[in-house]
Parts: C-alpha cells; structure tokens; sequence
C-alpha cells in the first residue's frame, strides 16, 4: 500500500493529468470549469481553440468563459473558437 502511494507520488505531473478528449464547445467548457489542475485547464484551452461553435449555448458558454476570465490566454482561445464560426455553414443559423 505504502509502496503504491510512493509510487503515485513520484509519477510527473504530466502523467497525473487526465487526457483531453474532443467533444462540442459546451462540454468543453463545462470541464474546463469543473477542473482545479492548470495542465488540464490549458489543455482544454488548447481543445476549445480547435472548436466551432455549433449552437447558440456554445456560444454562450464562450461568452460566460470571457466575461469570467480576464487572462490573454484563455480570451485568446476563446476568440480562436468564436473565429471559427463559418456564415455559410448550415449550423452557423443556429449560432444566433
């Protein structure tokens, strides 16, 4: 048991953080506010830059992510996410 604990301890940080896997703006966002680790933070930031909003709550979880948060970083993702909206794309209608 003892050795175990010890060994968990001794793994990077790196290690101990949970795998991003994609999914749509929102859940991405409700992660991100879920989570405490920064690694796991900045890796969903990375995730949501990567992703269109497809409906009218990503793009209000975004705007909540913005208002909530002042730092270059996240703004910045969230922004990268905004860009992604494409006017011709059917989904685009449902946005707003």
């Amino acid at each position: 048991m003892i050795a175990a604990l010890l060994l968990v301890l001794s793994l990077p940080a790196a290690a101990q953080t949970p795998a991003v896997s994609t999914g749509t703006v929102s859940q991405l966002t409700e992660r991100f506010l879920e989570t405490t680790s920064n690694a796991h933070k900045t890796a969903l930031l990375g995730e949501l830059a990567k992703t269109a909003p497809r409906t009218g709550q990503d793009v209000a979880n975004l705007l909540d992510l913005f208002s909530r948060y002042s730092d270059a970083f996240t703004r910045r993702s969230i922004m990268d996410s905004l860009a992604r909206i494409t006017p011709a794309a059917p989904s685009s209608s449902r946005c707003f």
